[in-house]
């Protein structure tokens, strides 16, 4: 059985799971010959949470499905058994871990789906984690979806939904550094940036009516980009139906940029949002990380934490920036 372990001195907490070893590179289709993903073979995955179809009236039919992850790094559970093991601090790794599978259709990625696609793959990440709010051992949601990480374009496009017993390290510094702003300033930094970014405009690569999409002005990574709403709100869970519908727009217009330019890059992009506990807060700001990305990451990088980005923030933004989605 896995458990959580926290690291005293960072103050992180690990997953120890020895079982894993056996399942080791293995994702929920590496080793089947016809996609459980796709349409028609519904019965090779776990038994579906939720189905969501918009074109067709057919029960057969859908067009996103959600599920639970065959190889799910914390499972479904109301003991947290939270204990000191010594001077060490341990529990079971309860949360939840979901897969969204965006589209019945191998192969296509978020470059490749109408805005409908978008709208309805962003609102069930945010009613999805109003269930998992309701849930009193869970402390943060996560989103991560990553494309072409290992190499394997093939693999049908989806998501993975997280629902966790602690807010993951980098959120927590987040949350820390925006509080201490905001005590300095009476003001959320992240808004600040957004008037900043908005000003100068080298950065910017799109913006519409509630988003502004740029490079951060100390970008980690080659071509690493953010969109933050231009309203203040600390946690996705609370953003609208219309404003899920610009959103969809930035998405679509960002990735159809990024296609265009870096011509099917391997990416990862994650949603930052509150803890749930602070999900009210004047001090932090909801938003994606997104970050095309190499196969491997430089070992001093891990290593360190000092990330080295070989690309200006503000020649990246220019080559984004004069993509022209409306031409690609």
């Amino acid at each position: 059985m896995s458990e959580l372990r926290k690291e005293p001195i960072s103050r992180r907490w690990i997953l120890i799971a020895p079982e894993r070893r056996h399942n080791e590179g293995k994702t929920e289709v590496s080793d089947e010959k016809v996609c459980p993903f796709c349409k028609g073979n519904e019965e090779m995955t776990p038994r579906e949470i939720e189905r969501l179809r918009w074109t067709s009236k057919k029960d057969s039919d859908w067009d996103l499905r959600i599920i639970p992850d065959k190889f799910a790094l914390l499972k479904k559970g109301n003991n947290l058994g939270r204990k000191g093991l010594g001077f060490y601090d341990v529990m079971n790794s309860v949360g939840h871990h979901e897969l969204v599978i965006e589209t019945p259709k191998h192969g296509e990625t978020w470059w490749d789906y109408d805005k409908t696609r978008m709208c309805r793959i962003l609102q069930a990440y945010r009613d999805r984690f109003q269930k998992f709010k309701k849930e009193r051992n869970l402390m943060h949601t996560v989103v991560v979806k990553s494309h072409g990480i290992r190499a394997d374009h093939s693999m049908h496009s989806h998501s993975h939904m997280l629902g966790l017993p602690f807010v993951v390290k980098r959120v927590e510094e987040e949350v820390r550094n925006a509080e201490e702003y905001y005590r300095m300033k009476d003001r959320c930094i992240y808004c600040d940036i957004i008037s900043e970014e908005i000003n100068v405009g080298v950065r910017m690569v799109y913006e519409n009516n509630d988003y502004v999409v740029f490079t951060p002005f100390a970008s980690r990574f080659q071509f690493e980009v953010w969109i933050i709403p231009k309203i203040h709100l600390a946690d996705y869970l609370q953003v609208s139906n219309e404003a899920i519908s610009n959103l969809a727009d930035a998405f679509s217009i960002l990735f159809k940029k990024i296609n265009d330019q870096l011509k099917n890059p391997p990416f990862s992009i994650v949603l930052h949002t509150s803890p749930m506990k602070l999900s009210d807060t004047e001090f932090y700001h909801w938003h994606w990380e997104l970050k095309p990305t190499s196969l491997d990451m430089a070992g001093f990088e891990w290593a360190t934490g000092l990330y080295m980005n070989k690309f200006l923030p503000e020649e990246a933004a220019y080559i984004l920036r004069r993509a022209n989605p409306s031409s690609i």
